[in-house]
């Protein structure tokens, strides 16, 4: 229920004139003055943020405007969700908020409001899907071989080495806006966040595919790099 402070204020202000101006009308008069004068000066709003709790097993909780839980759990070729660790929740917690940030700064550029399409995010080597056939088992090498090795030989990909992704911890999202699909609209994208990865503190692959890849892993030579 709203409350109006000047209303509440100057019902006070009609009670001590009522109390006090039969015995001291100049100061009455005065004091009243100099609270009706505060009472004029414009009140600025009062921000509230309430922090909603995530919940970690429903795949519509939200992560922020722009993510949900299971966008950020779900293990697609699987059809599973796994269960983070704290770590893994504060590293995709940090990644929601910035690469919902930078979308905002974007956005602002391109004067819409841009909505997220998300291609891959968790690929986790110790799957943690309790009862599931997939427990404990190694998303990130299953997605290279099925995918990025699906052309080698089982023996070949056993001597393959899966490289060390952030996807693996929950640290980068591989995505693209919807109204922007293809490779040439994500080139595109790319050299728009070029010059705002360093204020969001993000990095950025340097890639010719149809998504935007995007993590908060320290910059090790440049923020757009090559995988």
């Amino acid at each position: 229920m709203a409350i109006d402070i000047k209303k509440l204020i100057q019902q006070g202000v009609d009670l001590l004139r009522i109390l006090l101006e039969k015995k001291r009308p100049q100061i009455v008069n005065s004091t009243v003055k100099a609270v009706e004068k505060e009472v004029a000066k414009p009140i600025a709003p009062i921000e509230v943020k309430i922090e909603q709790e995530i919940n970690w097993k429903n795949p519509k909780s939200r992560l922020s405007a722009n993510f949900s839980v299971g966008e950020a759990l779900t293990l697609p070729s699987w059809g599973v969700m796994h269960e983070p660790s704290e770590d893994e929740k504060e590293a995709i917690k940090n990644i929601a908020q910035k690469v919902t940030a930078i979308t905002e700064d974007l956005g602002k550029q391109l004067g819409k409001q841009l909505r997220i399409n998300v291609h891959a995010w968790m690929r986790p080597a110790n799957s943690n899907i309790p009862g599931s056939k997939w427990h404990g088992q190694d998303y990130n090498r299953y997605i290279y071989e099925t995918l990025v090795w699906k052309g080698l030989t089982a023996e070949e990909k056993a001597k393959k080495t899966v490289p060390n992704s952030p996807h693996k911890t929950g640290h980068a999202i591989d995505f693209h806006y919807i109204g922007y699909e293809g490779k040439e609209k994500c080139a595109e994208i790319r050299k728009l966040l070029l010059p705002l990865l360093e204020k969001h503190g993000l990095r950025m692959e340097d890639i010719e595919g149809g998504w935007i890849h995007l993590d908060d892993l320290p910059v090790k030579v440049n923020r757009f790099f090559k995988p």
